[in-house]
């Protein structure tokens, strides 16, 4: 490999380094807004349990919602623009885990959303 090889290697590697960094900080940051509209499930739970209104857990039924879809939109943007930037580069890895992360956390806001959903309900 001649010095121009090298540089262009460290370029991409650094590039990809960041791409992971900034997912996995908006990943975090998904991960935060899903689990708060988990713990709104509890919230709503011991509301129903004090026999407060009806209104009182369907408010705070839709601010955990809320937070579940706020959490899971940053987490597709994030791995839409992770994708991207990874097909900018040319070599994708054969397991991506920043990209498996992802999908899971997605995952986890729609079981967030729907256990929201059905603790109102019910």
């Amino acid at each position: 490999m001649n010095n121009e090889d090298i540089k262009k290697e460290l370029a991409t590697s650094k590039f990809r380094e960041a791409a992971e960094q900034t997912f996995l900080g908006w990943a975090q940051l998904g991960l935060i807004l899903v689990s708060l509209g988990f713990a709104s499930v509890g919230v709503i739970s011991y509301i129903q349990a004090q026999s407060y209104k009806a209104v009182v857990a369907i408010f705070v039924s839709l601010v955990g919602d809320l937070f579940v879809i706020a959490g899971f939109t940053s987490i597709v943007a994030a791995l839409l623009q992770y994708k991207a930037k990874m097909k900018n580069i040319g070599k994708m890895y054969a397991l991506d885990l920043p990209l498996f992360i992802g999908v899971m956390i997605c995952a986890l806001g729609v079981i967030a959303f729907l256990a929201i959903a059905i603790d109102v309900l019910l």
